[in-house]
């Protein structure tokens, strides 16, 4: 018997399709979700990104009527510069979405 919903191990170019059709960073900039740091941020030191960047990993969560969160949406990585612009592509990275019924996660070796 399972515990929770199924999960599904699939190629990262993958699990970005499925984010990008679901318009999750879109939607989680016009506050339609509750985004809570999943760790702390770590500092980075790679020449394509401004001295003083850091990695960051956000979940995102559904919001419930008295502003709780309830569903685990998403799970993203990004790469936050001084400047306050997101570093190398610009856009999260999901590694973690939910979606009809299923839990997707990004292959480690894709």
């Amino acid at each position: 018997m399972s515990d929770g919903p199924p999960v599904k191990w699939i190629p990262k170019s993958e699990i970005r399709a499925i984010f990008n059709e679901m318009r999750l960073y879109e939607r989680m900039l016009l506050g339609e979700f509750i985004v809570v740091p999943a760790r702390d941020p770590i500092a980075v030191h790679y020449d394509f990104l401004e001295p003083g960047s850091t990695s960051q990993v956000d979940d995102y969560f559904t919001r419930t009527d008295d502003g709780t969160r309830s569903i685990h949406l998403a799970t993203v990585h990004y790469y936050m510069q001084p400047s306050g612009k997101m570093g190398a592509s610009g856009k999260p990275d999901p590694t973690y979405v939910f979606h009809d019924g299923i839990i997707y996660k990004s292959s480690p070796d894709s």
